[in-house]
């Protein structure tokens, strides 16, 4: 388990990497030196997520469950309920 915290309140970083929450739709995620941009949108109730990682950069990747664990994990850190797509 990684350790959390913010600086911003878009963003979530930890010691593995960052998540940055683009408004309404999208993340920029910064895992193992990369970024990636992931598929997401804002749901009802406020702080409910839905990420589409198929519909992202991590399509084809090894880490890509990796990478997809670490952005749950610190959106539900960060007080996000989270649903995959």
């Amino acid at each position: 388990m990684a350790t959390y915290w913010k600086s911003v309140p878009n963003l979530v970083e930890s010691d593995l990497g960052s998540i940055r929450v683009r408004g309404r739709a999208g993340l920029t995620v910064s895992y193992g030196g990369r970024d990636y941009e992931v598929s997401s949108e804002m749901l009802m109730p406020t702080r409910s997520i839905v990420l589409y990682p198929r519909d992202a950069d991590l399509r084809g990747l090894a880490d890509a469950d990796d990478i997809v664990a670490f952005v749950v994990e610190g959106l539900t850190w960060d007080g996000f309920t989270v649903e995959l797509g």
